[in-house]
């Protein structure tokens, strides 16, 4: 039976199943013989049974059982760990199976039933997160969708590290922003910086974030100023115009390693115990709980919080912050000294700089 993780609108419940281990080692012949029965004629008398085998036979024994066929075993399917958010007569699931083809049609669907087009949106969420649903950037925004914790509560969104939630939620706002801002480029541009700055950017013109500028320009095609126009020209969104939208959309993310579901991250928060760094997810996840299993009197139950950045130092590839956060400077300090006492190395750090 595989595992499921259900989110209904009215609520959350969970129905999780796991598989007990049956494998097992035999350790000596005897095992082996026992095991299988052992040869019917000795197992039918208890005085034959009970005699000393030459060794010689017991290892003729032995060959002839390793040799002989076996019935066949039906093996245990994998556990497809999923999560489900059920709309009106409809669920989306995403499975950890098959993550990305999942996600496209997710995609595909949540567009088509909130009047966006199937390129756009998927072109908006792979600029937010790669389709990873544990990402957390700087600043705090958290999952496949990049919601804002505030933002996240304002959409109704339980859990924005449940992919199909969190797509289904965006996809409604991205519908919301539309509808305010009268076309796709603001309301990407909205998404991104806030819908408070985009309505002044609207009323009165004036400066954006270049980050918000080039965010526009690479999901549209357009700049933000083309969408502010009265009739600004329409974009065409397709991701490939020689193939249909779902292996378009496979093929976008094939450069990407597919994610697993975990653990649900720690919490963003604004000062971060840094740990390790990597361009790779799996190698910065690796070296935390590394650290975290050689100092459990200083590290405990500390959960990892991931953050995405950039380092200079490292040119503009995208690399992964392996950390322990805390509210405040004093209390990460407090933190990293005790680590460093126990013999490890860290730095303190400000998120979202």
């Amino acid at each position: 039976m595989r595992g499921c993780l259900c989110i209904s609108l009215l609520g959350k419940h969970e129905r999780l199943h796991h598989r007990p281990d049956h494998r097992r080692q035999w350790r000596s012949a005897d095992e082996l013989i026992n095991a299988r029965g052992g040869p019917s004629r000795v197992s039918a008398h208890r005085e034959e049974r009970d005699m000393p085998r030459p060794a010689g036979l017991r290892l003729l024994i032995v060959a002839l059982l390793l040799a002989a066929p076996t019935a066949p075993t039906l093996a245990e399917p994998e556990e497809d760990r999923r999560r489900c958010h059920a709309l009106e007569g409809d669920e989306i699931c995403i499975g950890e199976a098959d993550y990305t083809r999942d996600v496209c049609r997710a995609i595909e669907r949540l567009a088509i039933r909130n009047g966006l087009p199937e390129g756009f949106f998927a072109r908006l969420i792979w600029q937010e997160s790669r389709f990873d649903p544990t990402a957390i950037s700087p600043v705090g925004a958290q999952g496949i969708a990049q919601f804002m914790p505030g933002t996240a509560r304002l959409r109704a969104l339980g859990d924005p590290f449940d992919p199909a939630e969190a797509l289904a939620r965006s996809a409604e706002y991205l519908a919301f922003l539309n509808d305010k801002f009268g076309n796709l480029g603001l309301a990407a541009a909205a998404y991104n910086g806030g819908e408070g700055r985009m309505s002044r950017y609207v009323a009165q013109g004036g400066g954006l974030p270049l980050e918000t500028r080039d965010y526009v320009r690479i999901i549209t095609g357009r700049s933000v100023e083309h969408w502010r126009a009265e009739t600004p020209e329409p974009a065409d969104y397709t991701l490939d115009p020689e193939r249909p939208f779902e292996p378009a959309c496979i093929e976008m993310a094939r450069a990407v390693p597919m994610p697993e579901f975990g653990p649900t991250p720690g919490e963003w928060q604004p000062w971060g115990v840094l740990l390790a760094q990597h361009f790779s997810r799996e190698q910065a996840s690796g070296a935390f709980e590394r650290v975290r299993d050689r100092h459990q009197s200083v590290l405990g139950q500390e959960k990892l919080m991931l953050i995405t950045v950039r380092n200079p130092s490292f040119g503009t590839r995208q690399r992964f912050s392996a950390m322990v956060g805390r509210q405040t400077r004093e209390e990460a300090q407090a933190l990293c000294t005790a680590l460093t006492r126990s013999g490890g190395t860290c730095i303190v750090q400000r998120n979202g700089e």
